[in-house]
């Protein structure tokens, strides 16, 4: 047997977003980054069960390549934060998830600057996108993660 195919054998992937188990809570943790070269969110469902465990489970994320036109990265980490936004709201519907239990994580300082801010103070790009963030989540629901630490930096 040759090791790649050994290997191979004891990997388990768990095809269940959750646990038969009696759960205590549910929130949705979407993770949004970007590149100069693409942008995109990862989201994951979090699990906390009646004996104290807790599984997260990546749910689905999605990509974009940037545009061709030459694009800030900030614009770019602006554009994932959207594109992360819809990708969660689509999933908390499907799940039957409230949206105030969903928390959505950023490296970008500057991204969650504008969160925080009020869209009408920005240029047009930044206003209609903070716009749309702000009409279907709280600034307090997005947070700051280390940039080494985002799984959706990869």
């Amino acid at each position: 047997m040759a090791p790649t195919t050994w290997i191979l054998s004891v990997v388990n992937v768990p095809r269940c977003l959750r646990d038969a188990r009696p759960i205590v809570s549910k929130e949705i943790i979407t993770f949004v980054d970007a590149s100069i070269q693409a942008y995109g969110a990862a989201s994951y469902l979090r699990c906390h069960y009646e004996d104290g465990t807790i599984t997260c489970r990546l749910i689905a994320s999605k990509s974009k390549v940037a545009p061709l036109k030459p694009i800030t990265v900030h614009r770019l980490e602006l554009m994932s934060a959207v594109l992360g936004l819809r990708l969660t709201q689509r999933i908390a519907a499907a799940l039957e998830v409230p949206l105030e239990t969903v928390n959505f994580y950023s490296d970008s300082m500057d991204v969650l600057w504008w969160v925080r801010g009020r869209g009408r103070d920005f240029r047009p790009f930044v206003a209609n996108r903070i716009g749309e963030i702000q009409l279907t989540s709280e600034p307090s629901q997005w947070q700051h993660v280390a940039t080494g630490e985002n799984p959706a930096d990869l």
